[in-house]
């Protein structure tokens, strides 16, 4: 493939909050949907670029809250740019921290669990009202976090949890915010795991990490094939 040919495909920027965990589902597949990938990580000193050079953009998740604005500039700096690019109306997909930075640009509030209680592992998903096309009911997804956005004003819900109610939503058409990991293949949460033992400010709690990989080994296929649906459709318009 020519550059000329390569940098005339739609291009989407993959904003992260740590480095060193990739290939990602997303990444694969997008890739092999034939998009080019630009990669940032304003958490380690990264600029964000112009929102104008991109067709879409994934906001990944990370060990930070989002409610850390007042202590971190790039992440001030960071909404401003999810809201820059939300008003271009195209497609914008955050997971985990980046769904609840993207409800925090919404005006929605992102909290703690009342109990105080952390989600790690898989665990079941259920689809909102009219939206079984979205997930099927009982769909395990990966889960790491300790706090949970609620549902900004004009956004529709897509699925649910047991435990953090609200595990996706989408608002305007166009941005998508996701509560779990469907990113986050058996690699990626190998990854995860091992960072966790010395990051203070990870999540910390009992993690059955054994178990876990097991899984990931065991629901790679159907979460891929969930995850490559969704973002087929979801790239649609880019």
């Amino acid at each position: 493939m020519t550059k000329e040919i390569r940098d005339k495909k739609p291009r989407v920027l993959m904003i992260r909050h740590s480095c060193n965990w990739e290939p990602d589902r997303c990444s694969q597949l997008l890739r092999c949907q034939g998009f080019n990938l630009d990669y940032v990580c304003p958490a380690q000193g990264d600029t964000l670029p112009d929102t104008e050079g991109y067709s879409a953009a994934i906001v990944f998740g990370g060990v930070q809250s989002a409610n850390d604005c007042d202590q971190h500039a790039w992440m001030r700096d960071e909404l401003c740019w999810i809201e820059q690019f939300m008003s271009l109306q195209r497609p914008l997909l955050g997971i985990c921290l980046g769904g609840q930075m993207i409800a925090r640009a919404l005006g929605a509030s992102v909290e703690r669990h009342p109990e105080k209680q952390e989600e790690i592992g898989f665990r079941p998903l259920y689809p909102a009202t009219g939206k079984h096309d979205f997930v099927a009911p009982g769909q395990l997804m990966f889960q790491w976090h300790n706090e949970g956005f609620e549902l900004p004003d004009g956004a529709e819900l897509l699925a649910s949890g047991d435990l953090f109610p609200n595990q996706a939503f989408s608002y305007a058409g166009h941005v998508t915010a996701l509560q779990f990991h469907p990113e986050a293949n058996h690699d990626v949460i190998q990854r995860w795991h091992a960072a966790s033992a010395s990051d203070p400010y990870t999540v910390k709690c009992e993690k059955t990490e054994t178990a876990q990989l097991q899984q990931a080994k065991q629901l790679d296929a159907p979460i891929t094939q969930w995850l490559d649906d969704f973002l087929s459709g979801w790239m649609s318009p880019a």
